[in-house]
């Protein structure tokens, strides 16, 4: 199997430069936002928490839906003798709200990938085998949300999370609390 890295701090820092640019240019459609996250990861031998922060961007594309991104960080807390592991969501995906733009209830779908960065110990974590050795995997992933936007400046959502690999798919649930920057 080849293994190939990816620099997920360069991506994100091409990420976080284009958000800024675009909102830069027409702030009045789009949302920016960071927000705080906290994930429960099931079957997983290493950690079974995650806590970490996003960065999101809204585009609207009608009065009732809008295109996402985000880019999250999510550092997972080790279990007794593992080492920490973390893992960077990038995701792109829509949010349909429910009664009226950017209030209330909305659901949300986003693809993308994680990259997942193990530290050394011969276990699997998120059905990743680890081999002995530190190992950065990219995996495809998908997610299902459901949100309330409680006021302008504050943003909820639940999150049930998939992230598909060769062994089959692992799962995680988290809440994103996030703040509305404009």
């Amino acid at each position: 199997m080849n293994k190939r890295k990816i620099p997920s701090q360069l991506v994100g820092v091409v990420l976080v430069i284009m958000m800024l640019s675009v909102t830069q240019n027409v702030n009045a459609q789009f949302r920016l936002s960071i927000g705080v996250e906290a994930d429960l990861l099931r079957g997983n031998q290493i950690s079974s928490k995650g806590l970490g922060f996003s960065l999101g961007e809204e585009f609207s594309t009608s009065e009732k839906t809008g295109l996402l991104g985000q880019l999250g960080y999510v550092f997972l807390l080790p279990e007794e003798d593992y080492s920490a592991s973390y893992m960077v969501p990038l995701h792109v995906g829509f949010r349909v709200y429910l009664k009226s733009k950017q209030k209330g209830v909305y659901l949300q779908g986003l693809l993308g990938a994680h990259i997942i960065s193990m530290k050394s110990k011969s276990v699997t974590d998120l059905h990743f085998s680890s081999s002995g050795e530190d190992a950065v995997l990219t995996r495809f992933s998908q997610s299902y949300g459901l949100g309330y936007v409680a006021s302008e400046k504050i943003d909820i959502v639940f999150r049930y999370n998939y992230i598909f690999n060769i062994l089959g798919t692992s799962n995680y649930v988290g809440i994103r609390v996030a703040y509305n920057l404009f």
